[in-house]
């Protein structure tokens, strides 16, 4: 792999957890009512801990630690938090040998690696798959906490996080911010069905630009 491939990898990997955090910012500050003096405190909150409280003061539900995506959410903020904020660590490497067709490769020992999504807990080793996995997982989760466990529809959920905004009749407007196209990305080339992106709007359709269930 190449240094473009690895930068790629490490901006993607970052980039979604980046998403993570400012989807938790996003449920709170458009889903939630919070006295300035509380909202103040709230932004010291980790990201579980902000959809924690929008999903309990908005819709009276839990989240649930031990849930396998969830756990993956927390692996992808502490590669995030070790990538942010780098500290220097005494590790031994190891040279693996491995036989192979063209006889034995060897090759070292790159670190241990999270144990959900099995990617490198060392930024310098991020592969693209790594990031395929990463963003796979990031999706999952706003899905299920948006739509299956707040009970919130699509175009609820992309409001939320996306926003509205008023037209010049004073009508409500959703900023779409092309999110069918992120949608159309996410399932042709990660085969990953974004239910939170699926809103399809008017003007959309009457192009046929997105299909539903595509």
């Amino acid at each position: 792999m190449g240094p473009v491939e690895q930068a790629a990898a490490r901006s993607s990997i970052l980039t979604s957890a980046f998403a993570v955090e400012s989807a938790a910012n996003s449920c709170l500050a458009r889903g939630v009512k919070l006295p300035k003096r509380i909202a103040g405190r709230v932004d010291q909150f980790t990201p579980l801990e902000k959809y924690e409280l929008f999903m309990h003061l908005a819709h009276g539900v839990s989240l649930s630690r031990g849930r396998r995506d969830v756990q993956s959410i927390e692996e992808i903020l502490k590669l995030r938090n070790r990538a942010v904020h780098p500290r220097p660590v005494d590790r031994e490497t190891r040279i693996l040998q491995q036989e192979g067709r063209s006889g034995r490769l060897i090759h070292p020992d790159f670190g241990p690696k999270t144990q959900i999504l099995q990617t490198y807990e060392s930024g310098d080793q991020w592969r693209p798959r790594d990031a395929g996995s990463v963003l796979k997982a990031v999706v999952r989760f706003l899905d299920q906490v948006l739509l299956t466990d707040c009970g919130l529809n699509a175009q609820q959920a992309a409001e939320l996080l996306v926003g509205r905004l008023r037209d010049e009749h004073g009508g409500d407007v959703v900023v779409i911010s092309d999110l069918w196209e992120v949608a159309f990305y996410l399932r042709k080339y990660w085969a990953t069905r974004a239910k939170i992106f699926s809103v399809v709007y008017p003007e959309q359709e009457a192009r046929g630009a997105y299909q539903p269930g595509e």
